[in-house]
């Protein structure tokens, strides 16, 4: 990137979508000056501060010990599930928030790759209990009772993709879906249920929360709770 201002030239990195492709291009956030040809920002990196003040012609004081604290996290990579322990920048913590994906360079894939915030562990299950009482807490830990109901849907992902599918069950809180294409846990979407093609659609943030592979074919079950929701 080229400061217009002052002509400081410094590297940049793509971090990922803050909001969904259109017709107009999409918002981007950004990862830098980077630091020696670094592959990632290191915020608690002295050369860091350094590096954004001559570009930025700003200076940035380095940040408190508890807000350092609270930028610590543990990612996953969802094409191999390495695990990371990484210090967020801002801007990463923010596309994390919306689209649920960045793009960081994967030591064991060698290649950049999409990351999201590792799950969390199950809890375990006793040997001895049956597959219906489990069941039947399942559907007690839910907020929102689901229903059996097929509708249309779009589902918008950030980096532009777009598909128009049908419900399997729906709630107050998102709903379920099936589908052939590769979707991650965490990922953010903008969808619009139900959907028409001929009248306007209002589309809504939501997030990947559940995948299962459906035996015997190349598809997959969704599960998907809008922004703010629980399922």
């Amino acid at each position: 990137m080229v400061n217009a201002a002052s002509t400081r030239e410094a590297d940049f990195r793509v971090v990922g979508l803050v909001a969904p492709l259109t017709g107009e291009g999409g918002v981007y956030g950004m990862a830098g000056p980077l630091v020696n040809g670094s592959s990632r920002l290191d915020p608690s990196n002295a050369q860091f501060t350094w590096a954004g003040e001559a570009f930025w012609g700003i200076h940035f004081p380095p940040p408190e010990p508890e807000e350092a604290a609270e930028a610590a996290a543990t990612i996953e990579c969802r094409s191999c599930h390495t695990l990371a322990n990484v210090t967020l920048s801002v801007v990463e913590a923010d596309v994390l928030e919306t689209a649920g994906m960045l793009s960081f360079q994967c030591e064991i894939c060698n290649r950049e790759t999409p990351w999201g915030y590792a799950k969390k562990p199950e809890p375990p299950v006793p040997a001895d209990a049956s597959p219906e009482l489990n069941a039947q807490e399942i559907i007690r830990a839910r907020r929102y009772n689901r229903v059996a109901l097929k509708l249309p849907v779009l589902v918008r992902r950030y980096s532009g993709g777009t598909e128009i599918t049908q419900t399997d069950d729906v709630s107050k809180g998102g709903f379920g879906f099936t589908s052939q294409n590769d979707y991650y846990v965490g990922e953010g979407l903008m969808v619009a249920c139900p959907y028409s093609a001929t009248a306007r659609n209002i589309e809504v943030q939501a997030q990947i929360v559940r995948r299962q592979e459906v035996p015997g074919t190349d598809r997959k079950q969704y599960g998907v709770k809008y922004a703010g929701s629980e399922l």
